[in-house]
């Protein structure tokens, strides 16, 4: 299957030249780099951070932001301000 992906190009550039090194093409690095990382058990995986404010605007935050809050809110609450 093709499946296109949009990289930065340092991102790009360095798999290019990992793949090389490994006497392999982009493609078959990719494949053997994601037939890799899916064999780890998702057990294994680390779990999803819960977040919690005191301040009671929202309680046990995961994944998408339920307390409806603003960027700005978010990133002062991430920077603890």
């Amino acid at each position: 299957m093709n499946v296109t992906l949009k990289l930065p190009d340092h991102l790009c550039r360095a798999a290019r030249h990992r793949a090389v090194d490994e006497s392999k093409s982009l493609s078959s690095w990719m494949a053997s780099l994601l037939e890799r990382e899916l064999a780890v058990p998702k057990e294994a995986l680390p779990k999803t951070r819960t977040l919690i404010r005191t301040s009671g605007k929202f309680d046990h935050v995961t994944g998408i932001w339920k307390g409806r809050m603003s960027t700005n809110e978010i990133m002062n609450l991430t920077r603890g301000e």
